[in-house]
């Protein structure tokens, strides 16, 4: 059996406070009520319903008809509303690096460059302002843009900023590129330990080009210091205001263990305002280890979340390790990030110690892998209640999809990556791309799907993903890309709240309308369930409200 997510409409229990009968009518009892969301279309998993949410404290109190909810709560309560819109739970993103995201919000955001011209451009303006032998520091350029180049090279960007040290990551965040100042300081043993897949070079001056992709991009990292922890909490507090924007109340995020310590602070001061599933990086593993920690521990704000292992590399850095080869290089079929034998290794070794893994695979033969190794070691994780993932799964073979709901692996997805992917995957894969983002074969073979966004690497704005997985098309108009793996608007909703409450082992508090749940919740400028998918790209979050309190409100 694998994991099959349904609504189950406003029935439930929560003991002496409320009952539902088989009609959405409430047992008269009165209660204090803080806030009362009136007048709304509450989803329901399985569609929406006309009705009201009543808060007490930070969780849903009673969920049903206007009438009744007002007639058990009292005079005292807040009320807001709604007006006949879509009241939805808050959007959980089961992927992000949310301080990359936090740290952007002061680089250079190349996102919006359409080419290598306008991207150099931004640095040359850039470097205008910056002081001479200050860092330069940037983030979004894609190679998939810039089809008629030789690619990045350290001699562009001399030109565009010659007094800086320059360091561009890409948009998909598997590869950097730097400048002749910045390649003098990284030294040239330490570049020589990576192969020249990793290290690009010059084919004939052999020497390196400046972009380093996956394991070598670190020598670039190794440069960046970790902000003082004042300045990572700032940070982070900025992000937090765009998560409310765009609906998102909790989120797993994967980054190294002083952004856990930062987000560790911001609760102790009281000011940690999302729900933070936090994943441990393989070179932190020992340490958590050391401390004991397990994952699912922690509190409403906090938790443990697995251990994140690398299986491959990326599809924009073409690094996604393959079954075939890549249409136009007949001998290569990508990166392994790993072996079996050390992920294997690895996944026993946190499962021992109630650790869950993760596991980022995006080509077909590293998805298929990763499967083979939570095959091979289901018989130490499943003992335990672990609930293993996949993240992003961008090709899936088609004998692999059964496996998911056969193992009780869970999906974690990010459709939003799809209209970028539509041109590379067609260039590398071939006639192979119906078997890029399954969604619906997915869904059909019984998986779990959490969606999420790899935020900052694309939009943190869930409508965006959603658009992605119920059009799989970027406009309007236009023919859709492989629409046989589209999903309804309530399976792409569900995976953005159920799903993803699922996979951290808080389904039972989180995720869904019910008494007793906590009260996160997102109303939409439009009910798109009834407008259908073509409302979501005119739709916005109007309102966000965290553990029973209005955090964001435009226009309600």
């Amino acid at each position: 059996m694998g994991f099959v997510l349904t609504g189950e409409g406003f029935l439930g229990t929560l003991k002496e406070k409320w009952l539902f009968t088989g009609t959405i009518s409430m047992k008269k009892v009165n209660y204090k009520t803080d806030l009362i969301l009136t007048q709304g279309r509450i989803f329901t998993g399985n569609g929406a319903r006309s009705g009201a949410v009543a808060i007490q404290g930070k969780r849903i109190l009673a969920v049903g008809k206007d009438k009744e909810i007002l007639s058990t709560c009292g005079p005292t309560a807040k009320r807001i509303n709604l007006s006949g819109r879509l009241v939805l739970p808050g959007f959980i993103d089961a992927h992000t690096h949310f301080f990359s995201l936090a740290l952007n919000l002061a680089r250079l955001d190349l996102s919006q460059c359409q080419s290598e011209k306008e991207t150099l451009l931004a640095v040359r303006k850039k470097a205008k302002k910056t002081k001479p032998g200050e860092w330069i520091w940037g983030r979004g350029w894609t190679m998939n843009l810039w089809p008629h180049t030789g690619g990045p090279s350290k001699e562009s960007l001399d030109k565009a900023a010659p007094n800086n040290p320059v360091s561009l990551i890409s948009g998909d965040g598997h590869s950097v590129w730097i400048n002749s100042c910045a390649l003098r300081l990284i030294p040239s043993k330490e570049i020589k330990k990576f192969s020249t897949s990793e290290v690009v070079y010059n084919s004939e001056t052999h020497k390196p080009t400046g972009l380093f992709k996956e394991r070598a991009a670190s020598l670039v990292f190794r440069l960046v210091q970790e902000p003082p922890l004042e300045l990572a909490k700032e940070a982070l507090a900025r992000a937090q205001k765009i998560a409310y924007k765009f609906g998102v109340t909790g989120i797993h995020n994967f980054e190294r263990n002083y952004v856990r310590e930062t987000f560790e602070a911001l609760r102790e001061e009281g000011h940690l305002n999302l729900r933070v599933f936090h994943a441990i990086a393989e070179d932190d593993l020992d340490e958590a280890l050391e401390a004991g920690r397990k994952t699912y521990w922690g509190d409403e704000s906090l938790r443990t979340g697995p251990l994140k292992l690398f299986a491959d590399g990326s599809l924009g850095s073409r690094t996604a390790h393959m079954l075939w080869p890549y249409l136009n290089r007949p001998d290569y079929r990508g990166m392994e990030m790993a072996s079996r034998k050390k992920l294997e290794t690895l996944v026993k070794k946190a499962a021992r110690a109630g650790i869950s893994t993760a596991i980022h695979a995006i080509g077909d033969a590293a998805v298929r892998k990763a499967l083979d190794v939570f095959e091979a070691t289901r018989n130490i994780w499943a003992k335990k209640g672990l609930r293993q993932r996949i993240e992003h799964a961008q090709m899936i073979h088609p004998q692999d999809l059964p496996r998911f709901s056969r193992l009780n692996i869970i999906a974690s997805v990010q459709p939003v990556h799809l209209f970028g992917d539509i041109g590379p995957t067609q260039e590398c894969w071939g006639d192979r791309t119906d078997e890029a983002y399954p969604l619906k074969s997915l869904i059909s073979s019984g998986a779990c799907l959490a969606m999420g966004s790899d935020a900052p690497v694309k939009s943190l704005h869930p409508l965006k993903g959603i658009h992605a997985a119920v059009t799989r098309r970027d406009k309007r108009k236009g023919r859709a890309w492989h629409p046989e793996e589209k999903i309804s608007l309530v399976r792409a909703i569900s995976a953005y709240t159920q799903g993803a409450a699922f996979a951290c082992g808080e389904e039972k508090t989180k995720g869904r309308h019910r008494p007793g749940y906590l009260a996160d919740l997102v109303v939409l400028s439009q009910d798109i369930l009834k407008k259908g998918a073509r409302a979501i790209v005119d739709s916005e979050v109007i309102l966000t409200v965290f553990g029973g309190r209005v955090v964001y409100r435009k226009g309600i």
